[in-house]
């Protein structure tokens, strides 16, 4: 029986750079206005290799105009994922005025 395949849905808040595209995906994004007011977003990134991955991520928050929010909440941060394992990202936007986001991923940078 052939391994299951699963299709993942595209969303434009999505940006998985291209030397991740077959060994990355992101399954499962929410984005909530939680108790303070912000924006709460859970990335959930797997792993599809059979050795560790390290990446970099970050959210690019928007304001009702389409613009950035600048913020050092939006700077690249450091992840490691293990071979074949799915790995929760959050963030909380720094203003209320957030009202979308973008997410990005890329290869650990040395």
């Amino acid at each position: 029986m052939a391994p299951a395949t699963y299709d993942v849905p595209v969303d434009r808040r999505v940006t998985l750079a291209a030397d991740l595209a077959d060994d990355m995906v992101v399954t499962d994004l929410r984005c909530v206005r939680g108790p303070s007011g912000h924006l709460e977003l859970q990335a959930n990134v797997v792993n599809n290799l059979a050795e560790d991955r390290g990446v970099e991520w970050r959210v690019v928050w928007l304001d009702a105009s389409g613009l950035e929010i600048e913020s050092v909440v939006s700077n690249w941060a450091k992840r490691m994922i293990s071979a074949k394992d799915i790995a929760e990202i959050r963030s909380v936007a720094p203003s209320q005025a957030a009202v979308d986001f973008r997410f990005h991923l890329r290869r650990l940078r040395r």
